[in-house]
């Protein structure tokens, strides 16, 4: 492709993730993506952040993407840069987006409408922010306006679907959640920020794919 450069990395001849990072910093690139930094607690996986969180403040968009079990983007965004082998005001100065991204099974072929019944929708307002899903989807033209949520429609799929789709929670760095980051404060405080700015949860997200008719119903009340 035309003004794209892709540089593979190998560990084992010396040539790693920071080592391919420097590669193409010296090639005034754009963009610059990393496919996968494995364990950040590893001294090669922290060498990669920091060299990429210089780049970003050398004013590069770096998409890097980390393998990490959190509960939520504020969770990854937090657990980065409370490592201590991290300098942290590289991370939360340079840092725009987080995206947490989970895949689950796509509507089948084979399927059903379903409406919420009233207990269903009383169940899942208790881990979902039913009035910001509705506002989203409204604001995204899923919904030409606001409507009372056991008249949206839904599908359930009759057949097992093998494929899937990918999910995605979108946390943006604000100017807000960069001060709390900078004052060390619990990892709840984050979070309600986020979901303060508008970010949609995981579950948040399903429920909004299920509205556009992508996934099952079934699989957001049964997802935990």
């Amino acid at each position: 492709m035309s003004g794209i450069s892709q540089v593979v990395t190998n560990s084992e001849i010396g040539f790693g993730v920071s080592e391919g990072v420097s590669n193409l910093a010296k090639q005034d690139c754009d963009v610059i993506a990393v496919d996968s930094l494995e364990d950040l607690n590893s001294n090669k996986s922290i060498s990669s952040l920091l060299k990429l969180a210089s780049i970003v403040n050398e004013d590069r968009l770096v998409l890097p993407v980390v393998k990490i079990e959190a509960r939520s983007s504020s969770d990854v965004l937090y657990k980065i840069t409370s490592s201590s082998k991290i300098n942290s005001d590289l991370i939360v100065n340079g840092l725009e987006v987080v995206i947490l991204q989970k895949m689950i099974s796509k509507l089948s072929e084979e399927k059903k409408e379903y409406y919420l019944s009233v207990s269903e929708i009383k169940s899942i307002s208790r881990y979902v922010d039913l009035n910001k899903i509705m506002t989203a989807l409204v604001d995204e033209n899923i919904l030409p306006s606001e409507q009372p949520w056991s008249e949206v429609k839904f599908f359930k799929s009759k057949g097992k679907s093998t494929e899937k789709i990918m999910i995605g929670e979108i946390l943006r760095v604000s100017h807000a959640i960069r001060e709390l980051l900078r004052g060390k404060v619990p990892l709840d405080k984050i979070e309600k920020q986020s979901k303060e700015e508008g970010t949609l949860t995981l579950r948040e997200e399903a429920f909004f794919k299920a509205v556009q008719g992508l996934v099952s119903i079934d699989d957001v009340l049964g997802s935990k």
